[in-house]
């Protein structure tokens, strides 16, 4: 059964295809993230980010900041429409840790990050139970209240919708904006 508290202890860093490049409309959260794909294959950079020789929690959060730039660095050089995105998990703070000038709150998903990063916020429905949550989006597409997101997580549980036994983390995301200096 899925719980509440996160086994993500500390802040992770993904790199997802950007908004533009996603499709995915107003969402902005963590199931934008690159995977392995038949497009990605033979791209170098994707395919360190994915296998490399990296501390990872899960498939895809990088818990290395250094790992991270040196990962979005070299796909910026082969101009990949791509993003990184900050992971906290909910135990944290995040107005402690991740308010600085160099990142745009985007609010909290409901995710599985311990494996492939998914999202059930992702495919939130607007004809059932979920209506009500979904009027209670952000512009990103994301809770921006720690409680609503709590709240939505507990009614998905109790409904027994499909995963809902699976892992599911609350996690509150940032995009990351990076100078050029930095890279």
């Amino acid at each position: 059964m899925a719980t509440f508290s996160s086994k993500l202890n500390r802040i992770g860093y993904a790199i997802c295809w950007s908004r533009q490049r996603s499709g995915e409309g107003a969402y902005q959260g963590i199931d934008r993230v690159l995977e392995d794909t038949v497009e990605t294959r033979g791209i170098f950079s994707i395919y360190d980010y994915l296998y490399g020789d990296k501390e990872k929690y899960g498939a895809y959060l990088l818990l290395n900041y250094v790992d991270f730039i040196e990962c979005y660095r070299s796909m910026l050089k082969e101009n990949l429409p791509v993003e990184g995105i900050v992971c906290v998990p909910e135990m944290l703070r995040h107005d402690k840790i991740t308010s600085r000038k160099q990142a745009i709150a985007l609010g909290y998903d409901v995710a599985g990050i311990s494996g492939d990063c998914w999202s059930i916020v992702a495919s939130i429905e607007s004809e059932s139970w979920e209506a009500t949550f979904r009027s209670q989006l952000n512009t990103n597409g994301l809770f921006e209240d720690l409680l609503t997101a709590q709240d939505f997580l507990r009614n998905y549980i109790a409904r027994k919708e499909p995963d809902h036994d699976l892992p599911l983390e609350i996690v509150y995301l940032e995009r990351l904006l990076i100078e050029p200096t930095a890279l």
